[in-house]
């Protein structure tokens, strides 16, 4: 192995082994949150986009569910199938709620236990707003593309060592939610390069890796059925174009700003962008990556919907995710006094990455106490 990718591997384990009281502490902090999520989702008065898909899974059959609602439902067939033997069997609507809190205290705990952050960051991550509230209390599928989101950046760095295992994961990732679909056909796109530039195929490999293929083409087709003429969700065209991308920036990262002040957090959220990309600029991958992660998200905001709050969260997911594996990523070379500078560059730029993160987290922690307490 390149003593470089070496090195990074290792740099990225130091904090997800589990030893001695920090360990424990870890599970602390998430035995909280999963009791202070549980409280909030058991009082949570079901909104109206909630209520509707339990009621498809109640009330439709497996075949309106997965081929007629389609073009009416842009969202994938995972959240409503998952439904379907709670619903169907009389249980009450509450227990939609407990199994969308279970998936989110498993989206949690893989980040505590996993994520190579500093814990000051996944602690305040999973008492954010999106974590805390968004993707935890309100029961809908977003749930499940945080929750794979994670899984894929556990497994990304055993991609070639259980390439099957990466594959299937993947094959599901495309239908958890629509805001991740460009995100798993780029990684997907990103491991047919490497395998065939490393040459590691093997037949069974080669068949396994059409499951990806078919999961990311049904949905797909899924998506070119829909009719957004019959959709609840509908935005005129004056809240689309550059403008909602650049809210859904802001918001994304500045989510305390969106009612104070949008221009201000416009600004902050491209800066913060903007010094992001500069420290990836040495590994095209991870560019690769993040620009396909958030294209899709892009071309919703600029064409077809203005987007939520739930929307606009997976930006900042998308680059959550891409400093997560990076270290799992060869650094191209620079040479003479280019090489020195981006040295210097990168080891003052990534403390100032984490320094805005933690303010940037801390702030989203002030909104997740005031949408609790509504």
């Amino acid at each position: 192995m390149d003593p470089l990718f070496r090195r990074a591997v290792l740099a990225g384990k130091k904090f997800v082994e589990p030893y001695g009281a920090l360990f424990f502490l870890d599970l602390a902090v998430l035995l909280l949150y999963a009791g202070l999520t549980l409280f909030l989702a058991l009082h949570h008065e079901i909104w109206r986009d909630e209520a509707l898909i339990w009621l498809i899974a109640r009330d439709a059959s497996l075949k309106q569910i997965i081929v007629d609602i389609a073009r009416t439902e842009i969202h994938p067939r995972m959240w409503y199938l998952m439904l379907v033997p709670f619903a169907k069997t009389g249980l009450p609507v509450v227990s939609m709620q407990v199994l969308h809190w279970f998936l989110a205290v498993m989206a949690a705990g893989l980040f505590i236990l996993r994520a190579p952050f500093p814990r000051i960051v996944r602690y305040l991550f999973i008492l954010s707003y999106f974590m805390f509230f968004e993707y935890a209390v309100i029961a809908r599928s977003y749930v499940l593309g945080v929750l794979f989101l994670f899984l894929v950046a556990v497994l990304y760095r055993t991609r070639f060592s259980n390439p099957i295992r990466y594959l299937i994961v993947l094959a599901l990732f495309f239908h958890t939610e629509i805001t991740v679909f460009t995100l798993a056909g780029t990684l997907f796109l990103l491991f047919l390069f490497e395998m065939t530039r490393q040459r590691r195929w093997t037949p069974p490999l080669v068949a396994v890796s059409f499951l990806p293929a078919l999961s990311g083409g049904a949905y797909f087709l899924q998506i070119l059925s829909f009719s957004s003429g019959t959709s609840a969700c509908q935005s005129s065209p004056g809240d689309l174009g550059f403008s909602n991308i650049l809210r859904a920036v802001g918001h994304s990262f500045f989510v305390r700003f969106q009612h104070v002040s949008s221009e201000l957090a416009i600004v902050l959220g491209v800066v913060f962008l903007l010094l992001f990309l500069s420290l990836m600029i040495s590994r095209p991958k991870m560019v690769f990556l993040f620009l396909g992660g958030v294209s899709g998200l892009c071309y919703m905001f600029l064409t077809q919907y203005s987007g939520y709050l739930r929307h606009q969260g997976f930006l900042f997911l998308v680059v959550l995710f891409v400093w997560w594996i990076r270290v799992h990523d060869l650094v191209a070379p620079f040479r003479g006094w280019v090489a020195d500078i981006h040295a210097r560059w990168t080891r003052e730029g990534e403390r100032i990455f984490l320094v805005l993160l933690v303010f940037i987290l801390c702030l989203s922690c002030s909104q997740t106490f005031d949408a609790a307490s509504l």
